[in-house]
């Protein structure tokens, strides 16, 4: 070893041949990423369901962001519904519930065979007294007259009516506080009754019934046909108590 040559290890000269190993961004854990994503997809999956028909809103985007469903905000705490639907097109939880705008004193009809009078039925002959069926600018509403128990209907115009898809329900228990699982009584007196299929109706027993098919009763005798024992009910605003 010569004079100048000496133990200690050179300073590096100029640039090193690479740099030492980093772990690239890519490679980190994204732990709150991985927390984020399954939040976000259940707030977007949360937002573009919207809510069920019944439930409260205060504007219709609560309701749906698809602006295919409305919030009436004239009932309590706002009710999601749809406008205009027909006996077949409510979502699942809902049915397609008529109303008529207004009060009427009209003469009375019968819901079961207004608009099927027929000389050769055995169910809706003709009726004698022509001011119990319904002009062709009316329907013939379910209805009730405390002082004659054997009117079941009143003819209301179609002008007046209205529809809306309204919650299913077997009682008030299954809707919100403040309203009524409307019953055939209560709609006869509160308003409003399911839309029906052409050639329905709802009979004084409150079935559904299709005087265009006809059954044999106990006696022997035609009856219109039951297509379901009973109304579907609906939640809908429990009238004031006084």
């Amino acid at each position: 070893m010569s004079q100048h040559e000496t133990n200690e290890t050179p300073f590096p000269v100029g640039n090193p041949a690479r740099l030492p190993a980093v772990r690239t961004a890519a490679r980190m854990p994204a732990f709150m990423g991985y927390r984020l994503v399954p939040l976000l997809l259940l707030v977007m999956v949360a937002g573009a369901c919207g809510k069920e028909v019944g439930d409260s809103c205060v504007i219709a985007t609560d309701c749906s962001p698809n602006g295919d469903r409305i919030c009436d905000t004239l009932s309590k705490e706002g009710y999601c519904t749809v406008r205009g639907c027909d006996y077949t097109t409510c979502p699942d939880e809902a049915v397609c519930v008529q109303f008529f705008t207004g009060s009427f004193a009209n003469r009375s009809c019968d819901p079961v065979c207004d608009s099927v009078y027929d000389p050769a039925s055995p169910i809706c002959q003709a009726p004698v007294a022509p001011n119990v069926q319904s002009s062709l600018d009316e329907l013939c509403a379910i209805s009730s007259d405390p002082d004659d128990p054997q009117v079941a209907g009143k003819c209301v115009p179609r002008s007046s009516e209205v529809r809306y898809c309204m919650r299913k329900c077997n009682s008030d228990g299954d809707c919100r506080d403040g309203y009524e699982c409307r019953d055939v009584a209560q709609m006869k007196t509160d308003g409003g009754e399911p839309a029906l299929a052409p050639g329905q109706a709802i009979d004084p027993q409150g079935q559904v019934v299709d005087p265009n098919q006809t059954q044999k009763d106990a006696d022997g005798l035609p009856e219109p046909k039951v297509v379901a024992s009973h109304v579907q009910k609906f939640c809908a605003v429990a009238p004031a108590t006084p």
